[in-house]
């Protein structure tokens, strides 16, 4: 019997050999994993579809295959020869007896976690919203998922009725895990085509449940599981984490089955290496232990959420990878400002504002076009400089959960209306935890503006593969001296962060002085972004 790759889902036609565990001799039973391979969306194995011995293995780790290729032969058992009144072992299990995976019934369909972005493989179930018998209509919010990015809402794919929940708050569960049954109107692939993770017999892959501080088992801060030689098994999210990341993976311990190595194992690598003396950035960065502060007083012990542990985890490698520079300016924004006020007090109720925010924006892409150095990335790895020929800024909005970067997208192709309404858009559903993955990805620089709560200066950390973010401090009238005399000028202050590796201390001073230039002449703000 041949075994070929069978179809991997919509759009899917190829994929690349991970794992090979099984050899030409071996016996094998329905539904034991013959290969792994992975495509550019998910990693799964293929299962054997009969009971027989493998022939033949026609591919090897790190071939890359299409849909319908030959995989494998297997041959038919050999039939007994042991007399039928002395059999050898336990009795043969017919075929029909096999357990099956649980599937939904008849008229029934599985909701399943969809994909939820580049690089996402699990979240938790932070709320749900429905219980069993209630009836739900399509687009209404049932689960509410937080993932190391962002928190996000899951609504029902079609109308139907809740017959079982195999969740609960507080559940951490894989993409493709079923969250419920429902009955009721819609297709029973709805989900799987969803998640984007369909296994190979084409079911939804079994709930993976765990509790939020479950861990794999580690050792001084490592997994245990050592990954085989040979191409290191790993998911395309897995590859494309450790890449932005700057790890190398044939370093990191895989925790999944044969060695796999997954996104909380190059998590759990990183953190080890900031923990050990000469860590990413060279230096002695031993954490000691924490006292027993409770001899001191009371206390309370909170959870830290995802999202504070990702900016925790970014901004530690920001720190330990770019020595950073500080740079420090004032902008007279007093006619900029002025003209601000006129423009919002003629806008229509209800109209986005146009915020500093947003003038800021164009004043940042008139000066990215002519310093281009701080609208790259510098890729030590190979020893290159990305320029990228595109302008995504991202805006710091402060939440309730923490920070969190929204981009605007292709700002220098945006009028300021447009601009203001985007920003507007963007920080309402940052606020409200309804921002999507990738509208956080991608950008070039970021803007950080605190005018709006205070101080007079602060260091901003840079929104690392970026080089470079500018902080926007409160404005105040300060005496200036202009035509032979001091007169009140509205000064707003400014705060460039760099990496210096790549920018020198000159061209920050440049570029910080090119800010001032158009933040305090509006004609040539506009006449130049």
């Amino acid at each position: 019997m041949e075994l070929r790759l069978p179809e991997l889902g919509e759009g899917i036609v190829d994929a690349t050999v991970v794992n090979v565990p099984v050899k030409a001799g071996q016996p094998v039973k329905t539904g034991d994993t013959v290969i792994e391979v992975e495509t550019d969306k998910a990693s799964m194995p293929i299962p054997a579809t009969a009971d027989g011995t493998i022939s033949e293995v026609r591919v090897k780790a790190g071939d890359k295959i299409k849909v319908g290729a030959l995989i494998a032969i297997v041959g038919e058992k050999a039939a007994s020869a042991a007399p039928a009144a002395k059999p050898a072992g336990p009795p043969l299990i017919p075929p029909a007896a096999v357990a099956k995976p649980q599937v939904a019934p008849t008229g029934q369909r599985e909701f399943a976690l969809p994909n939820l972005g580049e690089g996402i493989e699990s979240g938790i179930i932070v709320a749900v919203n429905v219980k069993v018998g209630d009836t739900v209509t399509a687009g209404q919010e049932m689960f509410t998922i937080e993932t190391d990015k962002a928190s996000m809402p899951l609504p029902a794919d079609a109308d139907g009725k809740i017959e079982e929940l195999r969740v609960k708050q507080g559940d951490k569960v894989n993409i493709g895990a079923v969250l419920a049954v429902l009955s009721g109107a819609g297709s029973p692939t709805q989900s799987m085509k969803r998640s984007e993770a369909p296994a190979s017999n084409g079911q939804l892959p079994a709930p993976v449940v765990a509790k939020p501080e479950a861990v794999a088992p580690v050792t001084n801060g490592q997994a245990t599981t050592v990954p085989p030689s040979g191409p290191v098994p790993a998911g395309p999210a897995t590859r494309r984490y450790a890449r932005e990341h700057g790890v190398n993976l044939t370093e990191v311990p895989g925790s999944a089955r044969g060695g796999r190595v997954t996104v909380p194992d190059v998590q759990s690598h990183i953190r080890h290496r900031l923990a050990q003396p000469g860590g990413i950035s060279g230096g002695a960065v031993t954490i000691p232990t924490l006292p027993d502060f409770s001899r001191y007083g009371p206390i309370e012990k909170k959870p830290v959420s995802n999202i504070r542990k990702k900016i925790a985890e970014n901004l530690t490698i920001a720190w330990h990878t770019a020595p950073a520079v500080t740079q420090f300016d004032l902008a007279d924004i007093t006619e900029l400002e002025a003209g601000r006020k006129r423009i919002t007090e003629g806008l229509p109720k209800g109209a986005p504002k146009v915020t500093m925010t947003v003038l800021a924006i164009k004043a940042i892409v008139a000066a990215l076009k002519e310093f281009p150095n701080f609208n790259s990335s510098l890729d030590v790895a190979n020893g290159q400089v990305i320029y990228k020929q595109y302008y995504h800024i991202g805006i710091a909005v402060d939440t309730e959960r923490g920070l969190v970067v929204p981009v605007i997208r292709d700002a220098d192709r945006k009028s300021i209306r447009d601009l203001a309404s985007e920003v507007a858009s963007l920080a309402e559903k940052a606020r409200t935890a309804k921002l999507a993955i990738d509208e956080m990805r991608g950008g070039t620089f970021t803007i950080t503006n605190l005018g709006g709560i205070g101080g007079t200066a602060f260091t901003p950390i840079i929104n690392y593969p970026e080089v470079a973010i500018l902080g926007l401090s409160r404005a105040a009238i300060q005496p200036v001296h202009k035509d032979g005399q001091f007169v009140p000028r509205l000064m707003m202050p400014l705060c460039l962060t760099y990496d210096h590796r790549i920018i020198d201390g000159a061209d920050g001073a440049r570029f910080t002085t090119r800010l001032v230039q158009l933040f305090s002449d509006p004609i040539r703000l506009l006449m130049e972004s």
